[in-house]
């Protein structure tokens, strides 16, 4: 099945150019929200898939202030709360941006002062949401301003003890370290060389937290965007950052090619198919000139894929491409005062519902079905505001248990949206509430071989279900790579015998594991390596074509399967050694193979000398 393409910039509805600088991205009841730099506002547009784009003018504006940077925005409980900088009308001087706080309830505003948090210089806010506890990460010159070696702007983290009012014990995140990290030299005339690191924009992945920054000027020639990683921690306070590969080598997620400059200042948002990771960041055209005092940079969006340690993006494009992959259901505005049903259970699958309940003097309860069969047989998570919490059930043959619960915060509104994400691995199932709370349970039902349903239903509550969305596919780590099983048979009758997981990964006997037979279909997987002996390496097949071999260049390796369109891809950090008929191409160190395929051959890969650490696949649809 072909997916949509498209070429960057985003275009919009209007059929206008319309700039979108320091493009802050959030998804809300199923829609992506942009939120931009302007001189007279702050610039808000919509969009369905992150491809089309309609503007709405503008979120916030002023009467007496001018140049809005770099806003965000995060929805809590009902209201949506953004954090942005601006100067009065009558300054000149940008170091007097001061990072304030409006507030709306409605996405498109318009949103209201509220306070101003620093009167000093402070800049490109991105608030984030973990574990119940909101932190803020933003630049600013105080830190390192009066030094004499890398002086200049850098990124702190602090918690939020509310959505209003900072901790005010703040940490160094990114701190300058290059010479392509320079903003200008001497630039007050005191030898004071000044270095911008801004536009933090954190992504966790894995066990990994990635820190997206943006350096130097957007006018400049080496402006790009760069990261930082760390092993995630409860308390975000407590990562160590280092940035990739190293604080003195340059190696750039991002930036200017022939064709596009001013590549930077980025979010990082889901695909509708809620598992690809895309980074929405500002370009200008090359063959345009840079013209002073006149706004160039426009929206552009990009894959983004995982290394280990490194992040990788096919980009800045400028040539048509695949659009963000879909899921297999997506719809709106459903009432469900009784039990409606919106699409199957996949063995795999995620799912995201925003949905809200109307509460009366008895208060408010709901079901989100999981899988159900019929009134006898189903998984559902009863939402219950009289006792304040989350519970999974499980009924089968009218038999009913409460698996487990968890505490719903005490300010949490039934009559406001919430994002209920649910995840299925067979019999595993993780429920996340607003992106940040979340059990895991496992249950089974008796389905007689058949998929269930997805729905939900009010128990004498109106409810509403604003947006719905489920797409395949699964992400197995540790000991849930016992479900590779499903994907792949392990093994064959006269080759390599079966597999063990030790220590969180899956490993043939004699260290060499065979994984046989999938057809070709739609879609991405994604396989980690260890390697454990002292070469190791991959063989991919297709039917019994050998395409290609693929050994480690270190203790790691990832290798992406791209499979549709009649091509086959294969994405690594390994050296190829043999390619075949497969057309080569070294990419910023990643190696990118392509074949042409037709029909329903099966994919099998040979590894040796190496264990699998993670696995991960997801279905394309359109």
């Amino acid at each position: 099945m072909l997916r949509e393409k498209f070429c960057n910039p985003v275009p919009f509805s209007d059929g206008k150019r319309h700039t979108n600088p320091d493009p802050f991205v959030m998804r809300w009841c199923g829609r992506y929200y942009c939120y931009a730099t302007d001189e007279a506002g702050v610039k808000v547009s919509v969009s369905e898939d992150m491809v089309h784009w309609d503007y709405r003018g503008y979120a916030i504006r002023e009467k007496e202030y001018q140049c809005y940077w770099a806003p965000s925005v995060i929805y809590i409980n009902g209201l949506f709360y953004m954090y942005y900088s601006n100067i009065p009308i009558e300054e000149k001087d940008c170091h007097e941006e001061h990072l304030k706080l409006a507030v709306s309830e409605d996405p498109f505003g318009p949103f209201v002062y509220q306070k101003t948090f620093f009167e000093k210089f402070s800049i490109d806010s991105h608030p984030v949401m973990r574990d119940g506890e909101l932190y803020m990460f933003y630049s600013v010159n105080d830190w390192l301003g009066l030094e004499k070696k890398m002086t200049g702007t850098c990124i702190l983290v602090d918690k939020m003890i509310s959505p209003k009012e900072f901790a005010g014990k703040p940490k160094a995140v990114v701190l300058p370290s290059l010479p392509q990290e320079m903003y200008e030299e001497n630039r007050f005339g005191d030898g004071r060389d000044w270095y911008t690191i801004e536009g933090a924009s954190p992504v966790f992945h894995g066990g990994r937290c990635f820190m997206l920054y943006s350096a130097n000027a957007f006018e400049n020639v080496d402006y790009f965007v760069g990261t930082a990683v760390a092993e995630i921690k409860r308390n975000l306070l407590e990562m160590e950052w280092e940035k990739y590969p190293n604080a003195y080598t340059w190696m750039p997620l991002l930036k200017k090619n022939d064709v596009v400059e001013g590549t930077g200042h980025n979010t990082v948002t889901k695909a509708p198919n809620l598992f690809e990771d895309w980074i929405v960041y500002h370009g200008r055209d090359i063959e345009e000139g840079l013209h002073q005092g006149v706004e160039q940079r426009n929206m552009r969006i990009d894959p983004l894929l995982y290394f280990q340690d490194r992040m990788f993006c096919p980009g800045p494009s400028y040539e048509k491409r695949p659009a963000p992959g879909a899921g297999y259901f997506m719809d709106r505005e459903i009432q469900a005062e009784e039990k409606v049903f919106f699409t199957e259970a996949r063995e795999f699958y995620r799912a995201e519902i925003w949905c809200s309940a109307v509460s009366c003097h008895a208060g408010a309860k709901y079901m989100l079905y999981l899988d159900y069969q019929d009134d006898e047989n189903y998984i559902a998570l009863e939402m219950h505001s009289g006792i304040r919490k989350a519970g999974a059930i499980c009924c089968r043959k009218g038999i009913s248990v409460k698996i487990c619960s968890m505490d719903l915060p005490k300010e949490y509104c039934f009559d406001v949206p919430h994002l209920i994400g649910a995840e299925r691995k067979k019999n595993r199932f993780r429920i996340t509430l607003d992106e940040d709370r979340s059990m895991e349970f496992k249950a089974e039902i008796l389905g007689g071989g058949r998929n269930g349903k997805i729905g939900a239903g009010g128990c004498f509550t109106p409810l509403k279900i604003h947006s719905a969305a489920a797409a395949e596919g699964a992400e197995l780590y540790g000991e849930e790579l016992l479900l590779m099983s499903e994907f792949y048979a392990i093994g064959e009758p006269e080759g390599f015998g079966a597999a063990e997981i030790t220590h969180g990964e899956l490993r043939g006997f004699g260290d060499r594991l065979h994984l046989a037979g999938r057809e070709i279909c739609s879609g991405t997987e994604s396989f980690t390596w260890r390697t454990v002996q002292s070469e190791g390496s991959v063989e991919l097949y297709l039917g019994e074509e050998k395409l290609c071999s693929v050994a480690a260049k270190g203790d790691e390796m990832t290798c992406y399967l791209y499979r549709g369109d009649n091509m086959v891809y294969l994405l690594t950090d390994g050296k190829a050694v043999e390619q075949g008929n497969m057309e080569l191409t070294i990419v910023s160190g990643i190696s990118v193979m392509s074949a042409a395929h037709k029909g329903q051959a099966r994919v099998t890969l040979d590894a040796k000398g190496l264990a699998l650490q993670e696995y991960a696949y997801y279905r394309a649809e359109m």
